[in-house]
């Protein structure tokens, strides 16, 4: 900052001189004058506007002093208050949705909340990896966050909707921080979802009898009850009430409690479990398997599916993984279509199914287990095989008259007729197959 301009008078002969400095440099000008009082004013008005620029110049250098100590205050606050890529889950986890007209506040199943944490830890992988000296949260640009999605999409090879998921549970994150959101121009994909295709009747059979052990009940559980691989895979024996013949079972996708009475060939496999043997989980293997390595169950069952001649999955044009036609999930979709083809409404399957949809509250308390069983006893049996009965060579059962055989035969005949009448009456044009496939094995269980 420069000093003040002060000058002093001095007489040189009969006329009055000024002195003074001026940006380092001694300036000496005559005032022209004899009288001291006239030399006065002169040099006051002539020190007044260097006076001024000077004064606004030290007002200028105290102004830019104090922001630059602002600035600094400032930065060492933003520094204090810098988040941690590495701490951001921890400290904000994406593990409640705002939904609804009043921003009702959900929190998520541990299962949705795992599925975010995955996608948080793909990006600040990529963090690591491609911009390592961007540690903080602050870091993450718009170019950045564009250069991640650019490698999900061409080095990763994802799918559209893949890369949404990714992408959005990454910005909600930051927002959740309360960081600027460099993902927010981010563009999304669009893309066409592709459910599950469902197995054909024949193709039901055959992976279905070809199964053994946990596999053949893990297959029954999802053709009877349409319960996902996870919820099917960790069903417990608490979660079955044999007295009443029904599974109540809380979905972790969705934290919806489903009531579903139990098909007969499905209680009658649980029936195979001794009384000593019914604590824990229903499938103990399976069920560490999926605890541990999710994946590996999936894995299993599209094995068997192959092996038994059902394609499962589609090579998509400059992808890096194949598209799932068929798997587990085939058995639920099969579930809902044979229950509404026997006519049950859209509302009970999907109270039965544990589906997010409007009125489920009111639909778990009202549906009723009679339409529920309705539903389930809608479903076509002799899909699965069970083990002849056993009979005690000690205790032949008594030899049959011939009039209790024809009665029996006669009984047999009529019961067929009926199963056959029920399944026929259900034919429509888009499960006409199905329905021949069932006649069919009515006919050849008659046989």
């Amino acid at each position: 900052m420069g000093r003040p301009i002060k000058g002093h008078l001095y007489k040189r002969g009969d006329v009055w001189w000024l002195e003074y400095n001026a940006n380092g440099r001694r300036v000496r000008e005559s005032l022209e004058t004899g009288s001291r009082k006239k030399a006065k004013a002169k040099a006051e008005d002539m020190l007044r506007p260097l006076t001024a620029r000077t004064e606004l110049g030290r007002r200028m250098e105290a102004v830019a002093a104090l922001r630059t100590a602002e600035d600094v205050a400032k930065d060492a606050e933003a520094a204090r208050n810098k988040l941690l890529l590495a701490d951001a889950w921890n400290q904000y986890p994406y593990d409640i949705s705002v939904r609804g007209k009043g921003r009702k506040v959900h929190p998520l199943s541990p299962y949705n909340v795992d599925k975010n944490r995955l996608c948080w830890k793909k990006f600040t992988r990529w963090m690591q990896e491609h911009h390592p000296q961007a540690e903080h949260l602050e870091d993450v640009t718009p170019a950045i966050s564009a250069e991640f999605s650019k490698h999900l999409i061409e080095a990763k090879k994802l799918s559209g909707h893949r890369h949404n998921i990714i992408v959005q549970v990454v910005s909600i994150v930051f927002r959740r921080a309360g960081r600027t959101d460099p993902f927010q121009n981010v563009p999304r994909y669009a893309h066409e979802s592709r459910s599950r295709e469902m197995l054909s009747t024949p193709e039901l059979m055959k992976v279905c009898r070809a199964a053994t052990g946990e596999l053949r009940t893990l297959l029954a559980i999802g053709l009877f009850t349409g319960l996902r691989l996870g919820d099917a895979s960790t069903l417990q024996w608490t979660d079955i009430d044999m007295t009443t013949h029904a599974i109540k079972k809380k979905a972790a996708k969705t934290s919806k409690l489903s009531v579903i009475p139990l098909h007969p060939d499905l209680r009658r496999i649980l029936e195979e479990t001794p009384l000593p043997s019914r604590t824990g989980f229903l499938l103990p293997d399976m069920a560490k398997k999926y605890l541990r390595d999710p994946p590996a169950i999936s894995k299993l069952i599209r094995l068997h599916f192959k092996a038994c001649d059902v394609v499962t999955q589609e090579k998509r044009p400059g992808a890096k993984r194949a598209t799932t036609l068929r798997g587990f999930h085939s058995l639920r979709h099969g579930l809902a279509s044979a229950a509404m083809n026997a006519g049950a409404n859209a509302e009970a399957i999907a109270a039965l199914l544990g589906h997010n949809v409007q009125l489920t509250r009111e639909i778990y308390t009202h549906w009723g287990m009679e339409t529920g069983r309705r539903v389930v006893e809608s479903l076509p049996s002799g899909i699965i095989t069970f083990p002849k009965t056993v009979i005690d060579v000690e205790s032949p059962p008594a030899p049959e008259s011939p009039t209790d055989a024809a009665t029996a035969a006669s009984n047999d005949a009529t019961t067929t007729l009926k199963a056959i009448e029920t399944t026929v009456s259900s034919m429509t044009e888009s499960n006409w197959m199905d329905v021949r496939d069932k006649v069919l094995q009515l006919l050849r269980v008659k046989e």
